[in-house]
């Protein structure tokens, strides 16, 4: 049976949520500079489904739990401190010299926190084992009318949680 939508629903659902009002919390690894992040793509946990065939057909099941990489655009800072900290980051996952790091060393906790219109913590996104896998090229133009460099980095993520 379909419901009508009256006056009394509609007032009854809540705000919706809106796109700005988050914040980022990131390791500092060996620094103790802040970041803003302009844009994140907050990725969730996957379960694709598998195929297997039987009796003349497929039937689905579960395959492996995944999570795609994090994607971040942070603001750079005049000194470019930003870029320093994920060149120190990523020399924690693989040194000068070509030897890998130790995982509990690089691999860290990050949190994207997103708020009410009330300005309360609504939900918390925790995303674990995280490390910089990837950070794109840096665009430099005159014809840019903010005049404002960004950093685009990946990051690998192990878990998050909540696990939507």
């Amino acid at each position: 049976m379909v419901q009508l939508l009256s006056r009394e629903i509609a007032l009854s659902v809540p705000d919706p949520a809106l796109s700005t009002q988050w914040v980022l919390r990131v390791p500092f690894v060996n620094s103790t500079i802040q970041v803003v992040a302009e844009k994140v793509t907050a990725t969730f946990s996957k379960v694709p489904a598998t195929a297997r065939f039987n009796t003349g057909s497929n039937t689905y099941y579960p395959g492996t739990n995944d999570i795609d990489a994090l994607s971040i655009t942070f603001y750079e800072t005049y000194d470019y401190r930003v870029s320093q900290w994920l060149r120190q980051w990523r020399l924690l996952v693989v040194h000068d010299d070509g030897n890998y790091g130790v995982p509990a060393e690089y691999k860290k906790k990050m949190f994207v926190q997103m708020y009410s219109s009330q300005g309360n913590i609504a939900q918390t996104l925790t995303y674990h084992g995280t490390w910089p896998t990837d950070k794109e090229a840096i665009s430099l133009s005159y014809d840019d009318e903010t005049g404002r460099i960004t950093v685009d980095a990946q990051f690998s993520v192990d878990s998050m949680s909540p696990n939507w």
